[in-house]
């Protein structure tokens, strides 16, 4: 429960700036990007035998992640002064945010470290890509970057549909 609160303060602080700045459709999407790509990373590296598979799942942290690293990447644009200070707290948040997580992963159990950090990577390897809106030094979203952003959140919403099924499937059966 611990770290289902962590994840609502962090996605309310983090994730409203963001928005703010880059507008829902990219916010949405590159949380559920980064959120998807780490879930893979750490399939693959507890698959591979890297690390162990425990009882983690992958899901809002790592989308987090994903939101304070495209703040940061944020301050990779020209800026009027407001933006300026704007970057310089998105910067911020981002430091302490990620600082929070760090320690979160040495002290309380479960915390997948490994989702966080492909979720930070990924964020700005998708932050470089995603414009900020036109009114904080960025441009308007072109209609085939909707397009991909919608078509994401759809494949994701279908994702969810299918583990929805799975789950009720499984808490079904006898003894699940």
């Amino acid at each position: 429960m611990l770290h289902v609160a962590g994840n609502a303060v962090g996605l309310l602080l983090v994730g409203t700036h963001t928005e703010r700045l880059y507008g829902r459709l990219s916010t949405l999407t590159v949380f559920t990007l980064t959120a998807v790509a780490a879930g893979a990373i750490w399939v693959t590296a507890s698959t591979a035998g890297l690390v162990p598979l425990g009882d983690y799942t992958v899901g809002a942290s790592a989308g987090i992640c994903g939101l304070i690293a495209l703040q940061v990447t944020f301050g990779r644009l020209s800026h009027t002064r407001a933006d300026r200070r704007l970057a310089r707290a998105g910067a911020t948040r981002g430091l302490l945010a990620t600082g929070l997580l760090v320690i979160s992963g040495l002290v309380l159990p479960g915390v997948n470290n490994l989702a966080h950090a492909a979720g930070l990577t990924f964020g700005v390897l998708v932050g470089a890509h995603v414009p900020a809106l036109p009114a904080h030094g960025g441009r308007p979203l072109r209609a085939v970057e909707r397009v991909l952003m919608a078509a994401v959140l759809v494949a994701a919403l279908v994702a969810l549909g299918f583990a929805a099924q799975h789950l009720v499937v499984r808490l079904l059966q006898p003894g699940g």
